[in-house]
């Protein structure tokens, strides 16, 4: 593996951890709203 395929790989996965917190933050706003 090279330093390139490394880099594009960190930053695909950086990108998915930032789907997944924002999607669950989403789901926490939308829980919270259904409580009110």
């Amino acid at each position: 593996m090279n330093a390139l395929s490394r880099k594009t790989t960190l930053q695909k996965s950086k990108k998915l951890k930032l789907k997944k917190w924002k999607s669950r933050s989403l789901q926490q706003t939308e829980k919270t709203r259904t409580r009110k």
